[in-house]
């Protein structure tokens, strides 16, 4: 599936920036000073939400409606840089809702956001 944040911000940690050492992002580079971010348009039609099958009988149960009932899985907040389970006290400000969307016609790109990062 595709994976997409609802947060921009959720993409700038290192699991997920792509860098590059030129403007253009050809030429990637861990430690290069610009960010590239896809921003996407996802149509997520009818999602499964996570926090209601968690509540209700479990993802197992419904696993099979993906894609006839269900077009997409919507889940979170979750954190870029933590794994495990959400706790309120836990929360961060690049923490989002992700989308799973299982067609690749489900993601339309729209533009292309190239960025440096003040030094703080």
């Amino acid at each position: 599936g595709n994976y997409s944040a609802h947060q921009a911000s959720y993409s700038h940690h290192e699991r997920y920036v792509y860098r590059s050492s030129d403007a253009e992002g050809d030429h990637r580079d861990a430690g290069g000073q610009y960010f590239h971010l896809l921003l996407v348009n996802v149509l997520r039609g009818n999602p499964l939400k996570t926090t209601e099958v968690w509540q209700g009988a479990g993802f197992g149960a419904v696993q099979g409606k993906l894609g006839e009932e269900f077009d997409s899985v919507e889940g979170g907040p979750h954190r870029p840089t933590l794994s495990g389970p959400y706790t309120a006290r836990a929360r961060g400000s690049d923490d989002s809702m992700i989308y799973v969307a299982y067609h690749p016609s489900q993601c339309l790109p729209e533009f292309i956001v190239t960025y440096t990062a003040n030094a703080s």
